[in-house]
């Protein structure tokens, strides 16, 4: 091999090692904050007025107001995915209340991401069932149109649990840390050949 073979080798080796390095370094960060940080649950929803989506979970006490979380969610013309915070820990059971009062609305399939966006679960959308206050709900494509009853004050679904809902681990980055060692013993090679060559 050339000496400038052997250059340009060894900057592509200096490139890739860069590359995998960044890499290495979002995955300790995204493992931290997966380690620290609450998981989300993502709903994809549609609604007709503006109002607050309210989401419960059981993570052992029962459904109670003090292990819920609220969202604020606007009038759309498509599913928006609205985020909730939910503790790591797995969960019983999982009641969404759409909006408080009466009015129409679409839900899309529930899914648990990590504190970095991870994904854990998704719920397959049979699992999207009516709980009260709700007079139609009719599965159209990738979606379930609702209507409450009139006058209804507490709209309520369910998120069916076949099991404790997962919490998810956070994903250490064993591949990103391998591959930056191994890119890095390379490109140590190539510059000393590369060296060895000029002198």
């Amino acid at each position: 091999m050339s000496t400038e073979s052997r250059k340009t080798a060894f900057k592509l080796a200096l490139g890739a090692l860069v590359v995998s390095a960044a890499a290495l370094g979002y995955g300790v960060w995204a493992a931290v904050i997966d380690t620290v940080g609450s998981n989300r649950l993502i709903v994809p929803l549609r609604v007709e007025r503006p109002g607050e989506a309210q989401l419960f979970y059981d993570r052992g006490a029962g459904i109670r107001e003090e292990d819920s979380a609220r969202v604020e969610v606007l009038p759309s013309a498509e599913l928006e995915d609205v985020a909730f915070p939910v503790p790591r820990v797995p969960l019983r059971e999982v009641r969404f209340d759409p909006f408080i009062g009466a009015g129409r609305f679409a839900i899309g399939q529930p899914r648990l991401e990590s504190a970095s966006g991870r994904f854990i679960a998704k719920f397959p959308l049979a699992a999207v069932v009516p709980r009260f206050q709700i007079v139609e709900f009719i599965r159209d494509g990738k979606q379930w149109v609702g209507e409450t009853v009139p006058g209804a004050n507490d709209p309520q679904l369910t998120f069916g649990l076949g099991a404790p809902l997962r919490v998810g681990k956070p994903r250490v980055p064993w591949i990103e840390g391998l591959v930056t060692a191994a890119v890095a013993v390379v490109a140590l090679r190539l510059k000393s050949r590369a060296v060895g060559t000029v002198s």
